[in-house]
């Protein structure tokens, strides 16, 4: 008997969740994982910072909110911040941890919950979600995302893409569509968002990594060990004909 896609990436990050430290980056480094969530987090509240003036900053949407830290963030930034993710497990963990009070935490589809409910977000940030989602489905995200925008409003969407050329990784045990980044932005070209703001798209950047693992080294040696494979690795990684795998941010305003 086959398993649907949401039970395969249940299954997996479930297991994720359970066999490493940190099962939303699936890794048991703890100092390369403090320093890609410091880089990511310094990304998050930049756009933030820049684009969501204060007087704004009503409710907020975390879409594929994982362990919830970045959840907890930004219930720092806004009046109340609701929270989504499809693991049934992570969502009651999260629930069970959480220490803020201006937060809640729903097991629940992005299409499932924007028919559910009448509220309207000033900010949602979607964090590698649609990378889960197929073709025939992907334009019902779209409106779903549509319906939850405020007037105003910002969307941030970080997505994993190829520098190059698409990769799909399906298996029993999981699934995944790596597309290339403009295979996204089309779709914020087009009609699916009203009155739309394309205020930019960009890969991470790689400098800010750069730039923390060096400071890591004055406290960390294994830090600037890794700081060292990084630079052997970047005339390899920047070859214009190298189709790595690039964290991709699309930012809008409604």
């Amino acid at each position: 008997m086959s398993t649907s896609r949401d039970e395969r990436i249940n299954s997996f990050w479930k297991q994720a969740y359970s066999d490493v430290d940190d099962g939303g980056y699936i890794s048991d480094d703890a100092l390369l994982n403090h320093y890609r969530f410091l880089v990511e987090k310094s990304e998050l509240l930049s756009f933030i910072e820049k684009h969501v003036p204060k007087n704004s900053r009503k409710r907020a949407l975390d879409i594929g909110c994982g362990n919830g830290k970045f959840t907890e963030i930004m219930a720092d930034y806004f009046d109340y911040v609701d929270a989504i993710d499809l693991s049934q497990e992570i969502i009651t963990k999260n629930r069970e941890e959480n220490k803020k009070d201006n937060c809640s935490y729903h097991c629940e589809s992005l299409e499932a919950f924007a028919k559910r409910v009448d509220i309207h977000y000033d900010f949602i940030y979607v964090g590698g979600v649609l990378m889960y989602i197929d073709e025939l489905k992907i334009e019902e995200s779209y409106k779903a995302l549509d319906k939850l925008l405020n007037r105003e409003a910002i969307l941030v969407i970080r997505e994993s893409v190829m520098s190059r050329k698409r990769v799909d990784n399906i298996s029993e045990s999981y699934i995944a569509y790596y597309r290339e980044a403009n295979y996204y932005q089309k779709f914020l070209d087009s009609k699916l968002l009203e009155k739309k703001e394309n205020l930019a798209y960009r890969t991470s950047e790689l400098k800010n990594v750069l730039i923390r693992l060096k400071l890591g080294f004055l406290f960390h040696k294994k830090v600037y060990q890794k700081l060292l494979i990084l630079l052997k690795l970047k005339d390899k990684l920047w070859k214009p004909n190298y189709n790595k795998l690039v964290n991709y941010y699309y930012i809008f305003r409604r």
